[in-house]
Formats: C-alpha cells, sequence, structure tokens
C-alpha cells in the first residue's frame, strides 16, 4: 500500500499541463484497477520505480518535496525499496492469467464449473443495485479477464487497439528471490473509488435497459476532472461524453476545440502539501501519536479499518474536526443486514466518544448518489429494496463538537498499552521458559 501510495503521488508531481490529459486519465486508471497494462502505462511505471527508488534511498526526487518518511523505521523503507525495484526487474517473469484463475478456483470451489453464473450472481444480487452505473458487461469483462477500465470499451479509437499485455506489478507483493505473488481483489472490483457516482450529470442517461454510459465512462470524467483541477485549479467545466468512434475526424476537432475553450489549460501554482508516511507497526504508531500529541483536522477510516475507531484515535481530531468513516456498501461478500450492522456499529462507536453526526458533511458526501424514481409496473417492494441498497451511505461523517477527554485519561490510555504489552512480553517469556524446561527434562 506505501508503494503504491508513492507510486500516485508520484503520477501527481510528474503531471503537466503539456500532456493529453485523456491518455494520463487512462493511465491513472490501469494503475488503480488493472491486472495488465498497455506498452505506455508500463514504460511510465517502470521509469517511476526507478525515481521512487531514488527517493527512499537518497532522498532525491519530485517525491522529496512532499513526502516525509521520518516515521517510519529504515528496515521498512528497504522493505518498499525492495518492492520498488522489481516493478522494474527484467528478471521478473510472472503469468497473471494463471494467477488469476488459481484465485478464482480458491475463492468458488466446487462451483467454479458454474462461475459464470456465479458471476452473473454476485452482480444482480450485489453491485447491480449498490452501483447501478456499473454495467454487467463492465463486471463480467472484470472479472474473466482482470482487466477493468478498457480503454476500448471506455473511448474506442480508430487508430488501433489497445493491447494490454504487461502485468501490473505494483499489484503484486514480492519476496526476497524476486518471487510474485498476487493476493487481491478479484470480486469487488475497482469501479466503487470512480465508477458509481458522478456530478457530470449530463451522463447520467437512463434507458430502458439500465443507464446509457457505464462506470468506466464515469471513472473517465470524473478523474480527468480531479487532475483538471489539480493542474489548473479551476473545476472542470463538465460535458457531455462523445464516442470517437461516431465522430469524423473534422467533427472530433470540433469537439476537442470547444473543450479546450471550456476548460483552458493555464498552470496553477503549485499545492503546497506534505504527505507523511506513518510506520508500518500500528502500536508503534498508536503510541507516538499520544506521546507527541499528534492532531489532525479529518480522519478517513477505511472499511477494513472499523475496528481501529478507538479513544486514541478519536481523541488525536481537532475540536471542530471531521470523522469520516467509509461503510461495507461495496462488499459482495455481506448481505443488507450485515452492512446495516456495520454501519450502526459505527455510530455506536464515534457516538461513545461523544461525535455527533454532521448532516452538512453527509449531505455533500452524498450529493453525486443516484436517485431512482419508480417505474411503471415496478412492484413497490423491489424499487424500495432497490432504493434502500442504492442509496446506503457510502460512508459516514461525524463531527466532534469539543474536547471531552482530558490529557490525564490520554495518559491513562497509554499506560493501559504499555501495561498490555508488559504482561504480554511476560506471559510469551514464561511460555519460552517453560519450553525450554520440557526440553531440558526429554534430554534427561
Amino acid at each position: 500500500t506505501h508503494a503504491r501510495h508513492l507510486m500516485f503521488l508520484q503520477f501527481l508531481m510528474e503531471l503537466d499541463i503539456e500532456d493529453d490529459l485523456d491518455e494520463k486519465t487512462f493511465q491513472l486508471l490501469e494503475l488503480l484497477g488493472n491486472c495488465k497494462l498497455r506498452a505506455d502505462t508500463q514504460t511510465w511505471l517502470r521509469s517511476a520505480a526507478q525515481k521512487i527508488a531514488k527517493f527512499l534511498s537518497d532522498g532525491e526526487g519530485l517525491l522529496a518535496k512532499c513526502v516525509d518518511t521520518t516515521p517510519m523505521k529504515a528496515r521498512e523503507r528497504d522493505w518498499i525499496e525492495e518492492q520498488v525495484q522489481w516493478w522494474k526487474s527484467d528478471k521478473v517473469s510472472f503469468d497473471i492469467d494463471t494467477a488469476w484463475d488459481q484465485r478464482m478456483r480458491l475463492d468458488l470451489a466446487e462451483r467454479y464449473d458454474a462461475r459464470k453464473n456465479m458471476i452473473d450472481w454476485d452482480y444482480h444480487m450485489g453491485l447491480g443495485d449498490l452501483g447501478p452505473l456499473v454495467k454487467f458487461q463492465e463486471y463480467r469483462y472484470f472479472r474473466n479477464t482482470a482487466i477493468a477500465y478498457d480503454k476500448d470499451l471506455i473511448d474506442p479509437a480508430k487508430d488501433g487497439k489497445a493491447v494490454y499485455e504487461h502485468v501490473n506489478r505494483s499489484l503484486l507483493h514480492f519476496d526476497r528471490k524476486g518471487k510474485a505473488y498476487y493476493a487481491g481483489d478479484i470480486k469487488n472490483g475497482p469501479f466503487a473509488c470512480f465508477g458509481v457516482e458522478t456530478p457530470n450529470r449530463k451522463i447520467i442517461i437512463k434507458q430502458h435497459d439500465g443507464y446509457r454510459f457505464g462506470a468506466g465512462v464515469c471513472a473517465l470524467h470524473n478523474v480527468r476532472a480531479w487532475l483538471y483541477e489539480w493542474l489548473t485549479g479551476r473545476e472542470w467545466v463538465w460535458q457531455e461524453h462523445v464516442f470517437q468512434w461516431d465522430k469524423t475526424e473534422e467533427k472530433m476537432a470540433e469537439i476537442r476545440a470547444k473543450n479546450k475553450a471550456a476548460n483552458p489549460m493555464t498552470a496553477a501554482p503549485p499545492l503546497a502539501f506534505t504527505a507523511q508516511l506513518c510506520t508500518l507497526e500500528l502500536e508503534t504508531m498508536v503510541r507516538r501519536w499520544v506521546r507527541e500529541e499528534a492532531r489532525v483536522h479529518v480522519a478517513y477510516v477505511g472499511v477494513m479499518a472499523g475496528t481501529y475507531v478507538q479513544p486514541w484515535l478519536l481523541q488525536r481530531v481537532h475540536d471542530r474536526g471531521q470523522l469520516v468513516m467509509e461503510t461495507a456498501k461495496f462488499v459482495l461478500e455481506l448481505n443488507d443486514e450485515q452492512r446495516d450492522a456495520y454501519v450502526a456499529k459505527l455510530r455506536e462507536k464515534a457516538e461513545e466518544g461523544g461525535w455527533v453526526p454532521d448532516a452538512f458533511g453527509q449531505k455533500v458526501t452524498h450529493l453525486a448518489q443516484l436517485q431512482e424514481k419508480q417505474e411503471a409496473g415496478q412492484k413497490k417492494e423491489q424499487f424500495e429494496g432497490r432504493r434502500k441498497r442504492m442509496t446506503h451511505p457510502n460512508c459516514l461523517v461525524y463531527s466532534r463538537p469539543a474536547a471531552t477527554k482530558t490529557d490525564a485519561e490520554l495518559k491513562q490510555f497509554e499506560a493501559d498499552v504499555a501495561e498490555k504489552k508488559r504482561r504480554e512480553e511476560e506471559e510469551a517469556e514464561k511460555e519460552r521458559k517453560e519450553r525450554a524446561a520440557a526440553f531440558e527434562q526429554s534430554e534427561k
């Protein structure tokens, strides 16, 4: 995860107003969600790996301006550098198709021979209602090919077919000998990141069989707008989606000129920021935060980190800060009752700490969420169930109106953590002595 964070930061820092914004958008989407890359994207990844490794070893490069790795241990930085070095190595050979198929067999077990039906079930009984912009064809293509964003499906060009033949090594884990493993997602897909909501209402076109444009088009418009704002400091003026395949070269030139006039590429002053990479050991990070009385304005908790909504985190946020907790909406392995239970648990943990729901933040966060009306002939129960799943919150936003914990309570928490670790070490030492005594007795 740390290595991929550095990769995406390197991507942003290298962006230039002279770049082809559409091409850069496709490259970012490929790096995010495709197990296979085009040749140009693979070339960029190898180049980025060299620069990231240089930053980690010598502290040089674009990342040195915006990344702070001092909280990490030297061996942790070395391990990340080792992973990145394998991204550009010619010694690595990995068959992603075989690895993907093995993961499918492991996941489906005896149902593997009926995988077509299982893919159909996962979509229509889960993702289809949770993210209606994701088309079944897109989801099925991802499950079968490990490619979520195919340029030929999103915006096919007339000058040739996009060929995905290189493994996205940033999704692999390497051991010290360079043997690669793929342990990533094979079921949910990356669609929830950029492809299920969009402020661009011009591409939300409902048809009798769903929506005209899918998650790929939605992600293209979202990411392109965000990259434009990153480069220029201005909001992107939303446009309709136009397939190159349907237009002549003269018509496409006219459309591009119109879009360029609406969204001029003029560079904005560089954004000053610092991304601090925390240590890979959670307990060490907790002790450091408590000891140094670190404070943040926003704490974002991912769906797999809900158990970390604890006092040590809640008390690290400023008095008027925000707590944003991702829900399990797009985890297809869960049913509606389990998703609701997860939301209830998050609310309970936040409210126990004296936090209150942030109605404004919750509304702003879900402004782009799809809202459908009941169609003629659609049963009310079916519509209500679909609407409930569709409008299930992507995240919960809470505010901390005032500090409720004293410094004495925080110090007590730190003491409790230290005491727990001491007891664990004593128990480990006791077990070690017992094993040693038993071994000596057996030798006698």
